[in-house]
């Protein structure tokens, strides 16, 4: 009765509704390799100690040559 990622979702994980967020955003930004690795650093991120929480959002985003959201006049 309610579409997935509602908090009143039964029959969707939230966590694989956020994973799928997560791929197709990141695909704008991110190499395949570092969208990758940022991935399994966020599924993993319960189990990762200090030193490797420090730089987890580090990453070289790729930029538009144009802006995608600019309004036309």
């Amino acid at each position: 009765m309610f579409p997935g990622g509602h908090a009143r979702c039964s029959n969707i994980s939230a966590k694989e509704v956020l994973r799928h967020k997560f791929k197709l955003l990141g695909k704008l930004a991110l190499e395949k390799h570092e969208l990758i690795r940022f991935m399994i650093n966020i599924d993993n991120i319960d189990q990762m100690k200090n030193e490797e929480l420090q730089d987890i959002y580090d990453c070289n985003i790729r930029f538009a040559d144009e802006p995608i959201d600019e309004v036309d006049n």
